[in-house]
């Protein structure tokens, strides 16, 4: 895109400061995770170097649980301009079907709970940077880390994934809920469409 799509401006604010107000009015604890130290000082929010750098959005993803304190991380990319606290708290509430868990996903010695992780799924589209992820998921990751298989969707498919549908009879539904911005065309359609 040529520039840092978190500064971009969107309802007269940036990106960033959209989507973090968002994340404010559901939980007590928000981080910027960052690989650029210093670019986000105007924001009023702890900015985490990533724990491990230049790993994309999977090394953010574990540099957010390791901050966690053995909680389970929620995970919101910040080019998802349409994103509602609704729609955080519907993925949030969405149930877990443990019955449905593979053996080899239980519970184990090895790891304390479950490698799991709840994302909205729209028109047959996942979004895994928009969802909550288990702490059973940090070592998991650490071992893809290392052997520098960075891509998310492909760590979606070693663990529980409950995909969280979006469809048109949820009341915060609208047909741009997850569309995100990776190019500037991207953005002026945003622009164009903001609503």
């Amino acid at each position: 895109m040529g520039r840092d799509k978190a500064t971009l401006l969107f309802r007269g604010r940036p990106l960033i400061q959209h989507v973090s107000g968002l994340l404010l009015a559901v939980f007590a604890d928000v981080v910027i995770i960052s690989g650029c130290q210093g670019q986000y000082e105007f924001m009023a929010l702890p900015v985490l170097a990533d724990a491990i750098p230049d790993c994309g959005p999977l090394g953010g993803i574990y540099t957010a649980l390791g901050h966690a304190g053995g909680r389970a991380a929620f995970v919101l990319a910040c080019d998802l301009p349409f994103i509602s606290q609704e729609l955080i708290e519907y993925v949030l509430d969405f149930p877990i079907q443990r019955g449905a868990l593979p053996p080899s996903l239980r519970h184990s010695d090895r790891f304390e709970e479950p490698a799991v992780a709840k994302i909205p799924l729209q028109n047959g589209q996942e979004q895994p940077l928009c969802g909550l992820y288990s702490q059973g998921c940090l070592p998991l990751i650490e071992n893809r880390l290392k052997r520098q298989k960075y891509k998310v969707l492909d760590f979606l498919k070693i663990i529980e994934t409950v995909r969280v549908p979006m469809t048109p009879e949820l009341a915060f539904y609208r047909e741009n809920l997850l569309c995100n911005i990776n190019t500037l065309e991207d953005y002026e359609r945003m622009c164009e469409g903001n609503s």
